[in-house]
């Protein structure tokens, strides 16, 4: 099946000419498991697309992402993990942020999402040692996916572009979070089209 090369869906349903550009403050890096990466259904792609000064890096348990690592260490950023706290390993007592107050101004909110299954995302985490210690933000089990297009095992698992909707909520970029929230409604409806066309999603 012919698909666009940068959302990964068929012409007749690409979002790339639709989307809105979403205006943010703050950036995502995407640490994408390898079974992600030709998936038209992955929201990581959507999310890197909408969101400008994202990156997306290829997991690898042998050989860390070097342009990843660079910017962990980059002064300009404020690191922070979209992540269970229950299962992360952090040094400090107040690393599972509250407030989006505790973010210095001068620094660029950076938020670092496993795009993954959760299991998958789970062992990554724990063979990726550089995430260790990093400010944890925890979105909790209230929020309710509305994806529809894998199974999930709760309705709190969110997708990645509904954690990245959940973290600029978090962070107080109302319309932001609103402009990725049309994105991803978007999204979805699009790949309802090609449901409704009886075509196999790629």
């Amino acid at each position: 099946m012919e698909r666009c090369e940068t959302c990964l869906l068929p012409p007749f349903i690409c979002l790339c000419a639709d989307k809105p550009v979403v205006a943010s403050k703050a950036v995502f890096w995407l640490l994408m498991h390898e079974n992600e990466q030709a998936k038209a259904t992955n929201t990581g792609y959507l999310l890197a697309g909408s969101v400008a000064g994202g990156y997306i890096a290829k997991w690898s348990r042998v050989e860390p992402d070097k342009t990843l690592l660079s910017l962990l260490s980059d002064s300009r950023y404020y690191p922070i993990l979209v992540f269970p706290s229950a299962y992360a390993r952090y040094h400090d007592s107040d690393a599972v942020l509250v407030s989006s107050g505790s973010i210095p101004q001068d620094k660029v909110p950076a938020f670092i999402l496993i795009d993954a299954t959760w299991q998958q995302a789970r062992k990554m985490y724990n063979h990726s040692p550089y995430f260790h210690g990093l400010p944890v933000l925890d979105l909790g089990s209230e929020c309710i996916s509305e994806y529809q297009l894998r199974r999930v095992r709760h309705e709190a698992h969110l997708c990645t572009a509904e954690s990245a909707i959940e973290a600029l909520r978090w962070l107080g970029d109302t319309p932001a979070s609103e402009q990725l929230h049309t994105c991803f409604s978007l999204f979805n409806q699009n790949f309802h089209r090609l449901k409704l066309a009886a075509i196999p999603a790629p």
